[in-house]
């Protein structure tokens, strides 16, 4: 790509093959009489230029085909095991892409459709045809030529780029969210049922709010992600178990339509339950262990801390662990019971951890001798003030009596 096309041979040329620029350059010179060193020059800047040139088109040219000479992106949303995600099922997601405002009311207005045309199926299998299917292909064809032509060409970084099928993996969510939500509502129909098309955008605003760089974000998302996760583990699996059972019904009693629906259905049910819900595991175990940000940078540690090893500081990390799970469960026993006594017990527990001297003196000394000399002073001055307000007290009574 680098090197320079040969052209064609220019008579009275000092060199045997030339570009033509080098021709014009050198023909202007001689009509100028312009010293051999500018003349020089003036074709090797040329020949720069189009160096230049020849090489921003060749790097143009293999962004454009997917080549890359930079390392993979780690892969941060990975099966459990290779084997249990194949990558063709990346194909759905990408073709679904994630929700979005057009996306939302065809999957929704299809719900409708499919339950206006339960007498008549063949309406319900044209509007799948001519509506549905070639709007979500438009919609396909438009993010793939925008991924390839401006976020692939702007993406900056150690790491290239994520293949289209791969980037789209996160549109697993859009894609449930989707056939478990908006087309059972569109399909129930009712008053207050389009209310559901606002799903879309605070999924919008979820997926803003969770892109933003912060420590309460990050502990958010964190917390977000093991929870919702694992509700959606179980969800995804609940849900392939019931296809399954149905399908080994219908193969018990379903006669010769039910050997031929129940292989499809059992496929059915890996495809879009069990696949996907491997790519579960890992993602909530990084939450959890606090490597969700692979590409965000490292803290900077604290004069403090710089001077530990890395297996003290790991053995202190694991410790606010334990003590944030036990404080969180300690402040939910309260507010379920109203009583005081699991944040007494887990003060306590931190006070033994901390210095078993300081909780025996709290108990039985009531505090330090410093403490308990500046309680007695607090106690003086409240004493004085009592005092003091009784002898005015007294003073009021003797005016009174004088009056009298």
């Amino acid at each position: 790509a680098l090197a320079p096309r040969p052209m064609r041979v220019i008579a009275r040329a000092p060199h045997a093959c030339v570009f033509p620029a080098h021709a014009r350059a050198l023909r202007d010179a001689r009509s100028r009489a312009l010293p051999a060193h500018r003349v020089v020059s003036a074709s090797s800047a040329i020949q720069r230029q189009r160096i230049v040139i020849a090489t921003s088109s060749s790097l143009a040219a293999d962004a454009s085909d997917g080549a890359d000479a930079r390392a993979e992106m780690p892969d941060t949303i990975a099966p459990i095991a290779d084997a249990l995600y194949p990558r063709a099922l990346d194909a759905v997601p990408m073709f679904f892409g994630r929700l979005n405002p057009l996306a939302a009311t065809l999957v929704f207005y299809t719900g409708a459709m499919l339950r206006e045309s339960r007498d008549v199926p063949i309406v319900g299998a044209q509007w799948l045809a001519f509506v549905f299917l070639p709007m979500f292909t438009l919609m396909y064809v438009v993010r793939k030529w925008w991924y390839a032509n401006r976020t692939v060409v702007k993406h900056e970084g150690k790491y290239a780029p994520f293949t289209f099928s791969r980037a789209c993996r996160s549109a697993w969510l859009d894609f449930h969210l989707g056939y478990m939500l908006l087309l059972p509502a569109g399909a129930l129909g009712g008053e207050g049922s389009s209310f559901w098309l606002l799903l879309c955008p605070l999924l919008y605003a979820v997926r803003w709010i969770g892109g933003r760089k912060g420590k309460v974000i990050r502990m958010v998302r964190r917390a977000t992600v093991v929870i919702f996760g694992a509700l959606a583990l179980a969800t995804l699996l609940t849900s392939a178990s019931t296809t399954l059972m149905k399908a080994i019904g219908a193969l018990r009693g379903g006669g010769l339509i039910g050997f031929v629906l129940a292989p499809a259905a059992m496929l059915m049910a890996y495809g879009f339950y069990v696949a996907p819900a491997t790519l579960l595991p890992r993602a909530i175990i990084r939450a959890w262990m606090n490597t969700l940000d692979d590409d965000v940078e490292v803290e900077k540690l604290s004069p403090e801390d710089a001077n530990k090893t890395p297996e003290e500081l790991a053995k202190e990390k694991k410790k606010k662990r334990t003590s944030f799970i036990i404080g969180a469960v300690a402040f939910g026993a309260t507010i379920a019971t109203g009583s005081d006594i699991p944040l007494f017990i887990l003060f306590a527990l931190q006070l033994i951890r901390v210095d078993p001297g300081e909780l025996m003196n709290a108990l039985i000394d009531k505090g330090s001798p410093e403490r308990a000399e500046f309680e007695q002073k607090v106690a003086d001055k409240f004493s004085g003030v009592f005092k003091k307000s009784e002898s005015d007290d007294k003073e009021k009574k003797e005016d009174a009596a004088d009056k009298t």
